[in-house]
């Protein structure tokens, strides 16, 4: 299963903007910079330069839950670059929102749409807007079956819908006392995120998870957002040592979902620096191995020796974390805030099928991935294929008109306001899409590299397999 990636997709923004953010070369404060010479050192930490990405494939799909956790925290410290903290204006203290956290929230979703034709409310309630209220201790003695309150921060699940490839849940989270300042993302979005477990009723394991939101902050006390769930990942598990059972998705089936904790990225860390020490010690090492210093050189490193700063790198780091273990806990007290649960919850989930249809491709003349299943919900078009086969390729999708598709994390697309009524598929080989295809489309002068050769014409030429699907 994976976990959502609103907060740190800026996909949803419009082209124009991600061409500037690319290019846009501007003066950082030194708290800034600290911070993001720290982020960059946690990357570069986790990641062994480009075997981190390869990792990711070869890992499969079964485990992308784990390593989508550590993706959104390197994301979420990422967004130290949008420099700021939240803003948004109080607004009254009752706001009618349990049933219309879709409705609230608009379009400002990674995965947008019109929700509202979809979504069923969570509520046993079963009459009228129900308004938020404060908390009480009554409260905390009487709670719905859908609203759970712990020391103060009271969580209500408001609404879902469910299709054949996702589940999305919306929820409200209310705190007595006042939310703490919180980084935004790019999108200018809180970085929230939960840690969880999640038991579906068709899977016999219990699956933990970290989770980021996508939402915003209704007053300094209300933050609405919604959990996007892929739900392909929860019907395969490990059935013994050598042995996994897949499952056909049910039409109906229950959900336990109880939320551990309640994380957000402060607006500046507070972690130590890296001692003197251990940069000296760092910084003589490359010397005594004939390598200049990183930020002046490294693009000039052979192979090996780029091996050898990495080892000295993830050496200093390792005597770091044993220097301050609370730092590279998470969640710790330099970096986030959080609020302890749990918040359990039981829910049933009816799967609709309105407006989805699948079609298939098959790309076994051109390579070993086989049979290609392209589904399209009113939400998402989602790829899915022999994953095992597919680690060395890259499966794209662009729209009608020949433009990319927003992507969060694994093969799901946001088709949001785009022209879908057809797609091409592409399957790309992994290095040439990562180190030369995929930065193409986002280039300033894009407009005028189109004139010669769009970015679906690259692929054309360049891809091992593409089709066009109808819908």
């Amino acid at each position: 299963m994976k976990k959502i990636s609103f907060p740190m997709d800026i996909d949803q923004a419009s082209e124009k903007q991600i061409r500037e953010m690319m290019q846009e070369k501007v003066p950082l404060p030194d708290n800034v910079r600290t911070a993001k010479t720290n982020a960059c050192e946690r990357v570069r930490q986790m990641s062994a330069s480009a075997e981190f990405e390869r990792g990711e494939k070869h890992m499969g799909k079964k485990s992308h839950r784990g390593l989508y956790g550590t993706l959104g925290s390197i994301a979420a410290a990422a967004a130290v670059f949008s420099g700021v903290c939240i803003a948004n204006p109080a607004l009254a203290s009752k706001v009618p929102l349990v049933g219309h956290v879709f409705e609230e929230l608009g379009n400002s979703l990674g995965f947008s749409g019109d929700y509202e034709k979809y979504v069923q409310p969570l509520e046993e309630q079963a009459s009228g807007d129900i308004v938020l209220q404060e908390t009480t201790e009554a409260d905390e003695k009487n709670d719905a079956v859908y609203s759970k309150t712990v020391d103060g921060v009271t969580v209500t699940l408001s609404e879902m819908y469910c299709n054949e490839k996702a589940l999305y849940l919306s929820m409200l989270i209310q705190a007595e006392d006042e939310f703490p300042e919180t980084f935004l993302d790019l999108s200018q979005k809180p970085i929230i995120c939960l840690k969880d477990n999640w038991k579906f009723s068709y899977n016999t394991e219990e699956i933990p998870g970290l989770e980021y939101l996508d939402g915003k902050m209704i007053d300094d006390h209300t933050y609405a957002g919604v959990l996007r769930i892929e739900l392909d990942e929860t019907l395969t598990w490990a059935d013994s040592e050598e042995n996994y059972k897949t499952v056909e998705l049910p039409e109906q089936f229950t959900v336990d979902l109880s939320i551990g904790q309640i994380i957000g990225d402060l607006p500046e860390s507070t972690a130590p620096d890296m001692p003197e020490d251990l940069q000296a010690e760092y910084d003589q090492a490359l010397k005594d191995n004939g390598l200049e210093p990183v930020d002046e050189a490294y693009e000039t490193y052979t192979e090996e020796q780029k091996e050898i700063e990495h080892q000295l790198f993830t050496q200093m780091w390792n005597q770091y974390n044993e220097r301050y273990p609370e730092a590279n806990q998470f969640p710790n007290a330099y970096e986030n805030w959080w609020f302890d649960g749990a918040w359990e919850f039981s829910f049933d989930v009816t799967v609709d099928h309105s407006d989805t249809v699948t079609k298939t491709v098959n790309a076994d003349d051109a390579c070993d991935i086989g049979e290609i299943k392209v589904t399209q919900t009113p939400f998402e078009i989602s790829v899915d294929y022999d994953y095992s086969k597919g680690v060395d390729y890259v499966v794209t999708v662009l729209d009608a008109q020949g433009r990319p598709l927003a992507s969060g994390f694994g093969d799901s697309f946001a088709v949001q306001d785009r022209d879908v009524s057809k797609v091409t598929v592409y399957v790309v080989d992994y290095y040439e899409y990562m180190d030369e295809l995929k930065g193409y489309y986002y280039q300033d002068n894009y407009e005028e590299l189109a004139k010669e050769k769009t970015y679906q014409e690259l692929l054309d030429e360049r891809a091992v397999y593409h089709e066009e699907v109808v819908f």
